[in-house]
């Protein structure tokens, strides 16, 4: 039991110390470009840098820092237009946000990333964001939201599933169709060299046959002509 404990904890170091290391590569890479203003797609990096240190920094619990990031992110994702990386860096902002305490911003994100998530048709985000502000209102005791969020949460959810087993006999259909071609083919393939072979021998036999009827015929005129001779 002591050594489970001991390897957990560990593990949860080993995380720690590698989402650390990640975050201060991060953090050297944002200051690295943000010496380069006039280079080619400066903003579109620093929002991308900027939101992976976020997340990085959330991950490791440096949630003020990860907070300043974070809202550098979402304002500049928001202003070049990148759709997946404005949902993401709305819902880690919420999520950050949270653990911060400041549930009034947290809804507002969450409710940010809902918008766009539903907006470009992302429903695991759509998921992930109806979830968190389903607990929160639940929380608060706000019932009503909470139940339009846990529908909003539900759908999502069953509509992911669907998709999953929709995804699943589409591919299990064309594995089978693709295994019956290739016995097909197979079998096809397998006709024709019987054929061939089938072909190949009724050739050499008609030669053989016609060999054995040329020699008879040869051995009969040779009797005839014999028995002419001693007439």
């Amino acid at each position: 039991m002591k050594w489970s404990i001991y390897i957990l904890v560990l593990l949860g170091l080993g995380q720690l110390t590698a989402q650390s290391f990640q975050a201060d590569s991060l953090q050297r890479e944002l200051v690295s470009l943000e010496a380069q203003p006039s280079c080619e797609n400066y903003l579109d990096q620093k929002a991308r840098l900027s939101l992976h240190l976020g997340i990085a920094l959330h991950e490791s619990g440096a949630y003020s820092q990860a907070g300043r990031h974070l809202q550098d992110a979402s304002r500049l994702i928001t202003a070049t237009g990148d759709s997946l990386l404005v949902i993401k860096s709305f819902t880690y902002l919420g999520k950050n946000q949270l653990e911060l305490g400041d549930t009034n911003q947290a809804i507002r994100s969450f409710e940010a990333a809902l918008e766009h998530a539903t907006e470009y048709s992302n429903l695991e985000y759509c998921k992930v964001a109806s979830a968190h502000l389903y607990t929160i209102h639940k929380g608060q005791n706000n019932h009503a939201e909470a139940l339009r969020y846990l529908e909003l949460y539900q759908y999502a959810k069953d509509t992911l599933v669907a998709g999953e087993h929709i995804r699943l006999i589409t591919t299990l259909t064309k594995e089978y169709n693709d295994s019956i071609e290739h016995y097909e083919n197979k079998a096809k393939l397998h006709r024709q060299r019987m054929l061939s072979t089938v072909g190949f021998s009724g050739f050499v036999l008609s030669g053989i046959g016609l060999l054995f009827f040329l020699l008879y015929y040869r051995q009969k005129r040779n009797r005839e002509h014999e028995k002419r001779k001693l007439q």
